[in-house]
């Protein structure tokens, strides 16, 4: 599966060692690029800023799963302005948060969800 993350780049030094930390994570599961602009068009595309769209660990991991049953094996996460033509959206949060810290969440529930598909050991 290929996994591209569309946001603005790191700004912080200790959110880009996480992000390292998390692609070092993920890279037994999927091919992870988090890039400023979306590189492919047939790519699922998910817009993560929703508001008052909740979903919990779970319900991301069997979306992935679904969408990966559906054939989809690109799938791009949108953090920031909402792009036309969106497959599926949510929140990850009420409150606010800086984009490094979307980024952050967002690769921590990605990768819980890639645990949970595997039934692998996850702690909470």
């Amino acid at each position: 599966m290929n996994i591209q993350i569309i946001t603005k780049r790191p700004e912080e030094k200790n959110m880009s060692e996480v992000t390292k930390e998390y692609k070092k994570r993920l890279s037994g599961y999927c091919n992870l690029k988090i890039v400023e602009k979306a590189d492919s068009q047939k790519a699922y595309k998910i817009f993560v800023n929703a508001k008052n769209k909740y979903i919990t660990s779970e319900d991301l991991a069997k979306k992935l799963s679904d969408i990966m049953i559906d054939g989809n094996s690109d799938i791009a996460f949108f953090t920031g302005e909402k792009p036309d033509n969106t497959d599926y959206d949510f929140t990850l949060t009420s409150l606010e948060a800086s984009e490094d810290m979307k980024l952050c969440m967002l690769l921590e529930q990605i990768y819980r969800a890639f645990k949970i598909n595997n039934n692998e050991a996850y702690h909470k």
